[in-house]
């Protein structure tokens, strides 16, 4: 007898995954400063609130909060419109030392004496569908939830998509157990508003029409072509048995793909050569001609303007602000600066510090010290390095001691010498950590 077999999978936003990913990176960072700790953490994720709690028994200090920002702003949660938001939401750690009992369960002097601090049963099994050997729904649900997650970080297209998502996988099996068709594919994900009810006098059921239709609209500007790429792979390791089934997915997944292969690849060209000129200009601080163009070369504003989509436009945003913020226009800079979208490898993640770096100091400028110390902080946590975390460090240390907040500034400041002792604001911070005390 047939039957049909569904699995599912959840992106790395689903509150579920956060809890997890946050975990395992508290226990990855007390692995990482001391190889003997010992770590049962515990996360509970929740509207504008986690809850850390366990037990721990380490030589390591971790900033449990620092680590659980970075999780969530890595995974997307980063506008307050979010109802969780990864600068703003509340993180509250109950962890506390390792019970004795337990300790002396996990530690013991020959190592392959060492027991487990609790005791645990699963069941389950392995199967010849996959290479992974776990069910083919299981491993396309994976697939689409990969590859949705990578649409939106790149933020090229589908911009409106949000962290959480969920995908199911069905297969219709035969009499002999073999797979002979994806029987259903469902894709859900939270999304903006982008058109909302009363604008443009639009009503409820209207507004949501006209967002629908543009979903669709950028679901079938994909080439279902450039699909096959990324399935190929599982062709390949997966035989032709399922076949049949991919062509299905491939179909599904082409909703989700290929803008980037056929499109983005010219408008990537012509942006790239618009911004070696006005780069050209910015560089001997011709600031209006590197925004506005000369006549005959485009500016940072043009290629924003047509090629906001790609990379180069991307950075122009990056460009514009500077050159606003060297103009003396800050509200422009704060604009331009606010639509940069932050990007991997480097020197990406330096742009990305420098970019939230450069608001903090429009606010400084602008007395306006709470925004400053927010925009100082998320700089220090863009791009963990040794050239711009100390720089911006010094700097959040500083806003705090305008804010009156001494404790924290003394935090900011030990940070530098802990965790950054050969950089150059490392050779004098302790005079402004003893200056901080002083005051508190």
């Amino acid at each position: 007898m047939g039957f049909l077999f569904t699995s599912e999978s959840v992106s790395e936003g689903h509150p579920d995954k956060i809890a997890d990913q946050i975990s395992d990176a508290i226990l990855d960072e007390f692995l990482r400063r001391d190889p003997e700790s010992k770590v049962a953490c515990e996360t509970l994720c929740t509207t504008g609130l986690v809850i850390l709690s366990g037990e721990v028994r380490s030589e390591a200090y971790v900033d449990i909060q620092n680590v659980a920002r970075r999780v969530i702003r890595r995974v997307g949660y980063t506008k307050g419109e979010y109802c969780f938001d990864c600068s703003s939401c509340g993180v509250i750690s109950t962890l506390h030392e390792q019970s004795p009992d337990i300790n002396r369960g996990v530690v013991r002097t020959a190592e392959e004496e060492q027991g487990a601090g609790d005791q645990g049963m699963m069941f389950g099994y392995a199967c010849d569908e996959t290479k992974e050997l776990m069910p083919a729904t299981l491993m396309l649900a994976h697939v689409i939830m990969k590859e949705l997650a990578r649409i939106r970080k790149q933020g090229e297209v589908m911009t409106y998509l949000r962290p959480d998502a969920k995908s199911q996988v069905t297969i219709e099996y035969g009499d002999d157990g073999r797979p002979l068709r994806v029987h259903t594919i469902v894709v859900s994900t939270q999304h903006d508003e982008f058109i909302t009810a009363g604008e443009g006098g639009l009503t409820e059921q209207e507004a949501e029409a006209r967002m629908s239709e543009k979903i669709r609209d950028d679901d079938t500007e994909e080439k279902i072509e450039s699909a096959i790429g990324r399935t190929e792979a599982f062709l390949v390791n997966n035989g032709k048995k399922f076949l049949g089934a991919l062509i299905v997915v491939v179909v599904v997944l082409g909703i989700l793909m290929a803008y980037k292969y056929v499109h983005l690849p010219r408008q990537r060209e012509r942006a790239g050569a618009m911004m070696f000129v006005a780069q050209q200009q910015f560089a001997i601080d011709s600031f209006s001609v590197a925004l506005h163009g000369d006549g005959n070369n485009a500016g940072f504003l043009d290629i924003i303007g047509k090629y906001g989509r790609t990379s180069q436009g991307n950075v122009a945003n990056h460009y514009a602000g500077i050159s606003f913020m060297r103009l003396g226009d800050m509200d422009s800079a704060l604009k331009y600066f606010a639509r940069y979208r932050p990007v991997k490898g480097s020197p990406g993640e330096v742009i990305n510090a420098q970019n939230k770096g450069l608001q903090g100091d429009i606010y400084v400028q602008l007395g306006q010290y709470d925004k400053a110390a927010d925009m100082y902080g998320k700089a220090v946590d863009a791009s963990e390095n040794s050239l711009t975390s100390p720089y911006y460090l010094k700097k959040l240390g500083l806003v705090y001691q305008k804010l009156g907040k001494y404790g924290d500034a003394v935090t900011a400041f030990r940070r530098i010498s802990l965790e950054f002792p050969a950089s150059m604001e490392a050779h004098d911070i302790e005079k402004f950590i003893g200056a901080a005390e002083q005051s508190l």
